[in-house]
């Protein structure tokens, strides 16, 4: 999938800003631009972009106006310091705003611009903010590469049960998977074992990082390639054409032995401690003869999510920890969530809390509506009435009144 200008998608970002033509004025010049960016929305105050964030959207860029009404862009950068430290944050604002600007800046903010934002201005300034996330995409690599190879015999035994886990274990919460080759009769010939190894990690490390850790099972052996790349659908497609590639491989470097090569893919996750969850779904997929993780029957996992929903809706609730929780494919998740409910999972979480809201202001009359704001999950009380009133037709206090007549 290209970005603009031609380039391959590496960077997110989104805009925030209360004025319609200034967010499409700056979706157009980004669009303009020959970098490798994609803006993935554009939202009209800080509270709109936390909440799809919570709900799953991610980005490596933000780009927002300082003053904007509800949450402005200091009270944004904050949130983004606490919730998401990587997001670079770029402010644009007007000459009499550098209060707000010194504010921002003491929460990390990367940059800033003045208005009228300039073309050449807000190309340089993502430029660099580019060029920085590059760089620490570089020193990541290089730490978990380190990481590796100081404590894979510790990675490969946890990972198989066969010691507890330890914090200094911890990876950092990269997304990863485990795509696990096994072959099923013979011993391979040492030739073409390392054949198969050093495919293998040459056909993966075309999709991210690889790390290879070797699998003694009784009878069976085999290795289990570490990738570490990105939650999306895109990675995960390309993915499974590599892991096809490998199964080819395998099969060719085979052809002359009664083995069969056996492939199984778990799926993906951030926390080093379900390595052996991950391994065991590659086991599982083996057996089910599939080369990407199940993806469980439609009806058993919507029910399981919108069980969820109902009991949680109170709490910070977003579709990627639902996914990570059942062991779901986030990407499946979210296309099946939205096939089946006619909605995206934020707009059918903000229906639940908006049903739910109702229920508690046609019940007790004492309750305040910051109250209810706060018992059904919303984070800021403007947006909450808002919101109320854009599905409602009327504010959380007008529909108390209006209830109250009817009895």
């Amino acid at each position: 999938m290209e970005g603009y200008g031609g380039h391959d998608i590496r960077y997110r970002i989104a805009i925030v800003d209360d004025e319609y033509l200034v967010r499409k004025s700056l979706r157009k010049m980004l669009e303009e631009m020959d970098l490798p960016l994609l803006c993935i929305g554009d939202y009209s105050d800080g509270v709109e972009l936390t909440e799809a964030m919570e709900a799953g959207t991610k980005a490596e860029l933000v780009l927002t106006d300082a003053v904007m009404p509800h949450m402005d862009g200091v009270a944004l950068t904050r949130w983004l310091q606490e919730k998401r430290p990587g997001v670079k944050v770029i402010f644009f604002s007007g000459h009499s705003e550098y209060d707000l600007l010194r504010e921002a800046l003491k929460y990390n903010a990367f940059d800033y611009i003045l208005k009228p934002v300039d073309r050449k201005n807000l190309y340089a300034v993502l430029h660099k903010a580019i060029d920085v996330l590059e760089e620490e995409e570089r020193q990541k690599k290089k730490d978990i590469r380190q990481f590796l190879t100081a404590n894979e015999l510790l990675i490969a035994g946890y990972m198989k049960g066969g010691i507890p886990w330890h914090e200094s274990l911890d990876m950092g919460d990269r997304p990863y998977c485990l795509v696990h080759v096994r072959w099923d009769k013979e011993a391979l010939a040492e030739p073409e074992k390392n054949q198969l190894q050093k495919a293998g990690k040459n056909l993966l490390g075309q999709v991210g990082f690889v790390s290879v850790l070797e699998d003694r099972n009784g009878k069976k052996e085999g290795f289990v390639f570490l990738v570490f790349g990105t939650d999306n659908e895109i990675w995960r497609k390309r993915l499974k054409e590599v892991v096809h590639q490998v199964e080819e491989k395998g099969s060719f470097l085979c052809r002359e032995s009664e083995n069969s090569i056996l492939v199984g893919v778990s799926g993906i996750f951030t926390e080093t401690e379900k390595l052996p969850i991950a391994y065991e779904q590659t086991i599982q997929t083996m057996k089910k003869e599939e080369t990407i993780y199940r993806e469980s029957s439609q009806n058993q996992m919507l029910s399981e999510v919108l069980s969820y929903i109902r009991q949680n809706y109170r709490e910070t609730v977003t579709l990627q920890d639902i996914s990570e929780k059942y062991n779901y494919n986030y990407a499946y998740l979210s296309r099946v969530f939205k096939q089946e409910t006619g909605k995206p999972f934020i707009q059918y979480l903000t229906m639940v809390r908006i049903e739910k809201a109702k229920e508690l202001l046609r019940g007790d009359s004492s309750l305040r509506i910051a109250d209810i704001c706060d018992q059904v999950g919303f984070l800021d009380q403007n947006y909450f009435s808002r919101i109320f009133k854009k599905t409602v037709g009327m504010t959380p206090q007008g529909y108390r009144l209006h209830e109250r007549g009817r009895d």
